[in-house]
């Protein structure tokens, strides 16, 4: 019995370092570290070039897929993300080339919803903006938006689950799964 029970957690054990190292090997976060290499891609100029020259902004037609893998965003065939898709991409990319970086939500203050995300890396001790939508960079906040907007500031990845999530893609599709599920309860 003993025996059976040690065989069985080692059978385990293999199981889950298979699942943890094959899921990273297909996760998007080794998917974006091929991409830097691929396209040479040096520094967050080189980076913002790359994505607003390759991507453009989401049209109020296209579809919204919420829990999208980044890689199947860079994937659709018409080549256009969402301003908040746009700066996660750009901000996963910089943080390969050991840059901090944030994102900005753009909260309409009269209402408190926010209408538009940019991201900003810091540069020499400052917070440099690179807006997708634009395709402009080094901008004041207040110039990527027509209303009055208050920033709010945050990381990404936000939480453990995110960096997961990021980092292993059998369990992005786990995700993706339990969601669809979700989705068809009444």
């Amino acid at each position: 019995m003993k025996k059976n029970a040690f065989a069985l957690s080692e059978i385990c054990a293999t199981a889950i370092i298979g699942l943890a190292y094959f899921g990273h090997q297909n996760s998007d976060a080794q998917a974006l570290s091929q991409l830097i290499q691929k396209q040479e891609l040096d520094d967050a100029n080189e980076i913002f070039k790359w994505l607003t020259t390759q991507y453009n902004q989401a049209k109020a037609s296209d579809p919204v897929h919420p829990g999208e893998s980044i890689t199947s965003m860079l994937e659709r065939p018409r080549r256009r993300l969402w301003c908040d898709e746009g700066a996660i991409v750009m901000s996963l990319l910089v943080q390969r080339q050991g840059k901090e970086t944030r994102l900005v939500d753009l909260l309409d203050k009269r209402t408190g919803i926010s209408h538009h995300t940019t991201m900003q890396v810091k540069e020499q001790g400052h917070w440099i903006t690179y807006d997708f939508t634009s395709k402009r960079k080094g901008i004041p906040l207040s110039a990527t938006v027509q209303y009055a907007a208050k920033p709010r500031y945050r990381n990404y990845p936000e939480s453990p689950v995110h960096w997961l999530l990021l980092n292993n893609s059998y369990a992005m599709q786990m995700t993706s799964w339990l969601r669809s599920l979700q989705a068809q309860m009444p």
